[in-house]
């Protein structure tokens, strides 16, 4: 398992976040009240955030699975009282 720096995140570098989502991206979840799906666009998701508010947590990427231009990392992110898997899409558009 290779560890992860959640700086960008964690810093609410919202500029930084942005280049690595692609405009359309958007991000899903079950509410755990409500156990109801929730989709987020990334602008939606990028509100979330303040630049210089810390978010303390820590993460690493479990596995990445690679086919042809196309990939999804499992990265499990650890915060104080919980943690997260998160399971991201990844996807080669013009070269990035």
């Amino acid at each position: 398992m290779i560890r992860i720096s959640l700086n960008n995140r964690n810093n609410g570098d919202t500029a930084r976040l942005t280049s690595a989502f692609h405009k359309q991206a958007d991000l899903r979840f079950r509410n755990e009240e409500t156990g109801k799906v929730v989709i987020w666009s990334i602008s939606d998701y990028l509100s979330k955030f303040t630049l210089g508010k810390k978010i303390n947590g820590t993460g690493k990427i479990v596995s990445i699975d690679v086919a042809g231009s196309a990939a999804q990392a499992k990265i499990e992110i650890y915060y104080r009282d919980r943690t997260y898997a998160d399971y991201i899409n990844l996807l080669r558009i013009s070269d990035k």
